[in-house]
């Protein structure tokens, strides 16, 4: 079926997805306040100065920030020691988030993008925590969880914290009885993974 002519073509999404993950991380490696709006899919995305750490990652995979309750506030003060991080997140813009979230509290941060990168990174790496998205192509979380388990000596498996969309009682069962230590749900706040963080650190 042929496009009409105010539909976007492949080349054009590809270019404004790869722009869109540029500027996210730009802006925020940059600290700015800003507000943009990107035409090809009509959503917005605000990251504002000196708050990083109030960035939130979205189901959507937009990032967007809280205002800092007192102006200037850039330093994270964090009791927890520096981890070996592994993010396992499907959405570059996610991915780019979570990352400077978990980097400013002083951790280490590896990421891949499914269930099965996972799997092949843990052969090779230690880790002490793994964030795990449960919907993810090729091999979701759940089911990465559960090879995990069954193949990784009990001493060399890190915690495993479930990241999800869905935030019902019999989702978060679901995720423990996959295997998941913990679940959170998105969008993930910063407080949010300083406390998940600290329950088991």
């Amino acid at each position: 079926m042929a496009r009409t002519a105010d539909q976007p073509g492949l080349l054009e999404l590809t270019f404004a997805r790869i722009c869109h993950i540029l500027l996210v991380q730009f802006l925020i490696n940059r600290e700015f306040t800003i507000l943009l709006n990107y035409s090809t899919n009509g959503r917005w995305i605000v990251v504002t100065k000196n708050n990083t750490d109030g960035c939130e990652y979205s189901p959507t995979g937009y990032a967007y920030s809280r205002a800092a309750e007192e102006e200037g506030q850039t330093v994270v003060k964090e009791s927890t020691p520096p981890l070996n991080i592994l993010v396992a997140e499907d959405n570059e813009v996610n991915q780019i988030v979570l990352r400077k979230m978990l980097e400013k509290r002083g951790h280490a941060v590896s990421v891949v993008s499914d269930g099965q990168e996972a799997l092949e990174v843990l052969k090779t790496n230690t880790y002490d925590l793994v964030f795990m998205d449960v919907q993810m192509p090729r091999m979701n979380g759940l089911e990465a969880v559960r090879v995990i388990k069954d193949t990784m000596p009990p001493e060399a498996i890190p915690v495993i914290i479930a990241v999800t969309a869905n935030a019902l009682k019999e989702d978060r069962e679901r995720c423990l009885a996959a295997g998941m230590d913990e679940y959170i749900s998105k969008p993930v706040r910063s407080e949010t993974l300083r406390s998940v963080i600290s329950k088991f650190f």
